[in-house]
């Protein structure tokens, strides 16, 4: 155990060294996020601080997250079809006890701000009292620790290991594996970053350790070793016990850097363009002050008392001679000063990350007149958000076979999936099942799909738009007024039932459903449709 310690902590100190100054970078967007930059520096600073950065990062995460996440399921071979429904009953149902929404808003804030967003998918054998589910968390970037060898995002999974960092209190590990183990952990200790004889003060439970998780893949499967910044093995999945290879991380870059696994932001982009506005800002506001308060010419015989002088309104000053007091006018600001600033904020921040206020329905456009051509200007600005949800809905699709293939392994018994699209409809189905069934030759395969998740690339989003098109397409036979009901409630919030009873249809013979009033006296001994 101790040269298993000491060869994972090398892991550690080697992927951290390889991440250069990192953390600082990601300090500095942070600090631009906020609008805690350009600070004063003299008693006569302006230090101007017109925060674009922050407008820009949040406007395009309401937008990126603001659809609905929807999940379907390809079957791979004619005998997955008739499985395909109850994998997607399945998946909805752990992306609704995931509160999704919350995560992609973490994880799309941070992909703007720091150029990557890290999805960590893990089986929670504690939840829905005791049956496990698959927890879906967004990892800080400063966390996660890759091997250095690995240069690409998309290429994880031929890492030698992945490292996720932790900081948690002494008091947690003594709750969680007793006083001995606690009494055990050095304090306050970053193997990273401190000396290892390096002598620290402890202050009881208020003091901190560094938990690592680290990942392994020996033999096609993972092994999960939990363990302290001080060498202490906490816990040991040992070889063998993920049945799987990949590892439950999923980075997903918000612009591609060639030859690094961290993306390019947003926030890196606009900091020049930042710092640019702040300056000019600093220069209108020095010549606005001078201007209001001008230097002055005293001769020194005037008898002024220089203290006395002061620009309160209303003050007899004695002098010996009047014309002993001269102001030196500041110059007038160049017109070009203002010019630029205003060139800044209005036409290039659009340029440089290619969003604009038309994209949240501020502004108006010269020469628009019509709300279809603002309509279409708004469509065209879309594009740059498309292709973001894009990506997103690729990365959300591999954590969504990943749930799928943790629900294989560690769902072994019959449970209660409520239908998301049928009030008081539930299926029952054993999820481990679909590593073993049957395929038309009588020999027992694992059931194989195409996830697929979407977050609304590519729709309109133009409430009015969006109301006069389901209203098209129903009165056109496209979709059924339940399908329309139901968009509308879950876009708009109205409080109308999207199921009614001429618009019911029979469910297919693969769900096996159940009204909810009728669940009691089931076989199932636990129910898991309650809040996690």
């Amino acid at each position: 155990m101790e040269n298993l310690s000491e060869k994972y902590i090398s892991y550690y100190i080697n992927a951290s060294r390889s991440r250069g100054n990192l953390a600082d970078k990601f300090k500095e967007y942070d600090r631009y996020w906020e609008g805690d930059v350009n600070r004063k520096k003299s008693e006569n600073d302006p230090a101007s601080n017109t925060n674009i950065i922050h407008a820009n990062v949040e406007g395009q995460v309401s937008q990126l997250i603001e659809q609905n996440i929807a999940v379907s399921a390809v079957p791979v071979t004619p005998d997955d079809v008739p499985f395909s429904e109850t994998v997607r009953v399945i998946l909805e149902f752990i992306l609704n006890k995931n509160k999704m929404v919350r995560t992609l808003d973490i994880h799309e804030r941070r992909r703007e701000k720091f150029g990557t967003g890290v999805l960590r998918v893990t089986f929670d054998p504690e939840a829905l009292d005791g049956q496990g589910i698959p927890r879906i968390d967004c990892v800080s970037n400063t966390a996660v620790y890759v091997d250095p060898c690995i240069t690409d995002p998309y290429r994880i999974n031929e890492a030698e290991f992945v490292i996720e960092r932790i900081k948690k209190s002494i008091y947690w590990a003594r709750e969680h594996y007793g006083n001995e183990v606690a009494d055990m952990i050095k304090p306050n200790f970053d193997p990273a970053y401190d000396a290892p004889d390096e002598d620290f003060d402890a202050e009881g439970d208020n003091d901190w350790y560094v938990h690592l998780l680290v990942w392994t893949n020996s033999g096609g499967s993972l092994r999960l070793v939990e363990m302290t910044g001080c060498g202490i093995i906490l816990s040991d999945s040992g070889e063998g016990f993920y049945k799987t290879s990949r590892y439950p991380y999923f980075f997903t870059p918000l612009y591609y850097r060639e030859n690094s696994i961290w993306g390019k932001g947003d926030v890196e982009l606009l900091k020049p363009l930042q710092d640019l506005i702040n300056d000019l800002d600093d220069q209108i506001r020095i010549n606005a002050r001078l201007t209001g308060n001008p230097q002055r010419l005293i001769e020194t015989g005037s008898g002024i008392d220089l203290d006395a002088l002061t620009n309160e309104a209303g003050l007899n000053i004695p002098v010996n001679h009047v014309n002993s007091v001269k102001n030196l006018d500041a110059p007038p600001l160049p017109p070009y000063i203002e010019n630029r600033r205003n060139a800044a904020l209005q036409y290039e921040s659009q340029k440089v990350i290619r969003f604009s206020d038309q994209m949240s329905g501020g502004g108006k456009q010269a020469g628009v007149s019509t709300a279809t051509e603002a309509l279409a200007i708004q469509q065209a600005g879309n594009i740059a958000l498309v292709h973001k949800k894009l990506i997103l809905q690729e990365t959300l699709s591999e954590v969504f076979s990943y749930c799928l293939m943790l629900c294989e392994q560690f769902w072994t018994e019959e449970m209660a999936f409520r239908i998301t699209d049928k009030k008081d409809k539930f299926l029952y189905f054993t999820p481990s099942s679909l590593g073993e069934i049957i395929d038309k030759n009588g020999k027992a395969k694992s059931a194989q799909f195409d996830i697929s998740v979407t977050v609304g690339a590519g729709m309109p989003k133009n409430n009015a738009f969006i109301y006069q098109l389901m209203t098209e397409l129903c009165s056109g036979g496209i979709i059924t007024k339940a399908e329309a009901r139901k968009y509308l409630a879950d876009r708009f919030g109205l409080p109308i039932t999207p199921e009614m009873p001429e618009d019911e249809t029979q469910e297919g013979a693969s769900i096996k459903t159940i009204p909810a009033n009728d669940i009691e006296g089931s076989k199932l001994s636990k129910n898991i449709n309650q809040n996690v």
